[in-house]
């Protein structure tokens, strides 16, 4: 719920400058390639460029205490180009929908993002229980 109130509240309320940033975040993902620390690191630098485009300081601070106590599971995701493809491609929907200022549109796009994410993390740590 919190990361789509800040899609939503992003969509509204970022500028070009901020846009760009979260761009660029999203290019460093795509040319990552193997480099997952490259990768995850500009992951983390993606959500919070887009919590602070938000423009709440709340969410901001809820945004980074999620990602601190998710860094440990997120890292031990098996590295993939799938997964990667998967997160870019995700990112860049999130994107269009905060270019053209669609704050459902947003919401929507983040919603799939964080189920997809969820998923991940919890089909990884049924197989790790095994």
């Amino acid at each position: 719920m919190v990361r789509a109130a800040v899609a939503a509240l992003a969509a509204e309320r970022a500028d070009d400058d901020a846009l760009e940033q979260l761009a660029g975040h999203n290019a460093v993902m795509q040319t990552a390639g193997e480099d997952d620390y490259r990768f995850m690191r500009a992951d983390t630098s993606f959500h919070l460029a887009l919590a602070r485009a938000s423009g709440n300081p709340l969410l901001v601070e809820a945004v980074e205490r999620s990602r601190l106590a998710m860094a440990r599971a997120l890292e031990v995701l098996p590295d993939s180009p799938a997964w990667h493809d998967r997160t870019v491609t995700q990112h860049a929907a999130l994107l269009d929908a905060l270019r053209a200022h669609d704050a459902a549109a947003a919401r929507r796009a983040m919603a799939r993002h964080v189920r997809d994410t969820g998923r991940a993390l919890n089909l990884m740590l049924t197989t790790l229980g095994s």
